[in-house]
């Protein structure tokens, strides 16, 4: 019963369908040069697998998008509770916030290109830039909505600005800080994606590209899978540790059947 109750036999079945419905109607009618089938994806996928260059060009990916996202969290952590409790903070610069967190960050791969040429630091840059902004915003959020009456109560116990924060200020804020967390990581991984796609040509998105301009659109399906697949990982794994470490709210974060 428990392992029907945490299996979504619905979404499976429809996921086989959906397969294959794409199978048959590309061995019957469906005949586009470039969409191959799910069985050519498979077989593409086992050749792959067998050449060990998957662990390699995922670790990469991985590897950055993890160090990106961990930078834009405590970055936009100190950052939104700054702009959230200084009145004189916020009156300066929540404006500027909201012009940036609106820049295609895809706009601005061209210009980090120039700066810092075709390196692994350009797509890290690029990915912490566009990862900051949903966890600073959900932090000035999250820290705005605080009741008076707890900062109040950390001025009557004089809890010094550290404390105040580390006591009463975070742990109140922390489901916002959490739903912008999970923001920031898969931010992090699509920039970086596309980051590999237009700088610097490793990782998923550097295989990606160099499938389809090679022509082998089994290989290219098969790093287009892999990287939906790692994004929702990356979401569960998230949510299933929050609520391991921090039962009372996970619920806070969303579901992840």
């Amino acid at each position: 019963m428990k392992l029907n109750a945490r299996i979504n036999v619905p979404g499976i079945a429809v996921i086989l369908l959906v397969v294959a419905v794409w199978q048959v109607s590309t061995a019957t009618f469906l005949r586009f040069e470039y969409l191959p089938s799910p069985i050519g994806i498979a077989e593409a996928f086992a050749e792959m697998v067998a050449g060990g260059e998957i662990l390699l060009y995922v670790g990469h990916t991985l590897s950055i998008t993890l160090l990106a996202a961990a930078i834009a969290i405590a970055g936009g952590v100190i950052l939104g509770s700054v702009i959230a409790l200084a009145p004189f903070v916020r009156t300066y610069t929540l404006g500027t916030v909201n012009v940036l967190r609106s820049l295609p960050v895809v706009a601005l791969m061209p210009i980090a290109l120039l700066i810092w040429g075709p390196e692994p630091k350009t797509e890290l840059i690029v990915a912490v830039f566009s990862a900051l902004w949903p966890i600073t915003i959900n932090s000035i959020g999250g820290v705005a909505q605080i009741h008076p009456r707890l900062l109040e109560m950390a001025r009557t116990f004089r809890l010094s600005t550290g404390d105040t924060f580390r006591k009463v200020v975070f742990p109140a804020a922390l489901p916002s800080i959490l739903v912008g967390s999970r923001l920031a990581v898969i931010h992090a991984l699509v920039v970086v994606i596309v980051a590999e796609m237009l700088i610097n040509p490793q990782g998923m998105g550097g295989r990606l590209y160099r499938t389809q301009v090679a022509l082998q659109p089994e290989q290219m399906w098969v790093w287009v899978i892999i990287s939906g697949i790692i994004g929702y990982l990356l979401n569960v794994i998230m949510i299933r540790g929050v609520r391991k470490a921090l039962p009372g709210i996970g619920s806070a974060i969303g579901g992840a059947s």
